[in-house]
């Protein structure tokens, strides 16, 4: 059994048809059959059954099969990944951020670029939890940031920093003197939140029942940028997470504590476990783990 045997196997199967699969191939159709007949006698067991009209799977073929698409997809990515190494020497490293990461990451860059300077480095933004699924599936990623954890077999998730969601307003708020201010005093207050859907849009508004009142919102953002922008310009205030705001240089707003409660969040780096991590990717994650666990000791 060979690679080529098990793309013979796929084609095959995804076609349900012997002829178009040797066609797509690109060789004959006896030859076609007699490989799957090498390949059913080698695990001992019938793979696909004929039909007047088609070709089906039988039960051991359906196993065999999900376990072939596993491969295939692994040595293509095996593929990809030796011909980035090859023409960018050192190889390339690619990292998911989602936006609140955006103002420290470049800190963790140029911790690598220190050690690997001819490392080619691809910076993926994520929307959702969905775009960090699928691309860390589809290997478009080595690791990506996350606001959230979720339960896969193959995907790893170590937490890197708990996070509190503050207060911003703009300068000229009537809040502006205080430095914190309990999550209640929000409640006639007009809210900028992100869209529903969005894991801070739950947080925050689960927060806000808590605190004994449902949110009022006139716009709903995408962005963090855009929130800070609407803020500035006196639209209104946002809870946004405080490490967005802590690394950034932002002007024209102000920050506020929340208290009582105190909405927060775990961000996490995950990573695909059934991939070869090369060290600058091994050291990436090395980096941004002590990056925060020094900034949480200082």
């Amino acid at each position: 059994m060979d690679i080529r045997h098990l793309k013979y196997f796929e084609s095959v199967v995804r076609h349900k048809n012997f002829s178009k699969a040797a066609e797509e191939l690109h060789v004959s159709q006896p030859s076609l059959s007699n490989t799957i007949k090498s390949l059913e006698k080698e695990l001992g067991c019938k793979l696909l059954e004929r039909t007047t009209r088609e070709v089906g799977l039988t039960e051991s073929g359906a196993v065999f099969y999900q376990h072939v698409l596993g491969i295939l997809s692994q040595f293509e990515h095996v593929q990809k990944e030796m011909k980035e190494v090859k023409y960018t020497g050192a190889g390339t490293l690619k990292i998911g951020i989602i936006e609140s990461s955006k103002y420290w990451i470049p800190k963790i860059i140029i911790k690598i670029r220190n050690k690997y300077p001819n490392v080619h480095i691809k910076i993926k933004e994520m929307i959702g939890m969905r775009d960090i699924e699928e691309a860390l599936n589809r290997h478009d990623v080595h690791l990506s940031i996350a606001p959230q954890k979720i339960e896969h077999s193959h995907l790893k998730f170590i937490p890197i920093y708990n996070e509190e969601y503050v207060l911003v307003t703009p300068q000229n708020h009537p809040f502006c003197h205080l430095k914190s201010i309990n999550l209640s005093g929000l409640e006639n207050e007009n809210l900028i939140l992100s869209q529903p859907g969005y894991p801070s849009y739950q947080k925050i508004t689960e927060a806000c029942r808590t605190a004994g009142f449902d949110p009022k919102s006139t716009y709903e953002v995408e962005r963090l940028e855009m929130a800070c922008s609407l803020a500035e310009a006196g639209l209104g205030v946002s809870i946004l997470p405080e490490n967005y705001l802590k690394y950034s240089s932002l002007s024209g707003i102000n920050i506020l504590k929340l208290t009582n409660p105190t909405p927060n969040r775990m961000v996490y780096m995950a990573y695909h476990s059934n991939r070869y991590l090369p060290p600058v990717v091994q050291d990436a994650m090395s980096y941004i783990i002590h990056f925060f666990k020094r900034d949480n000791e200082a």
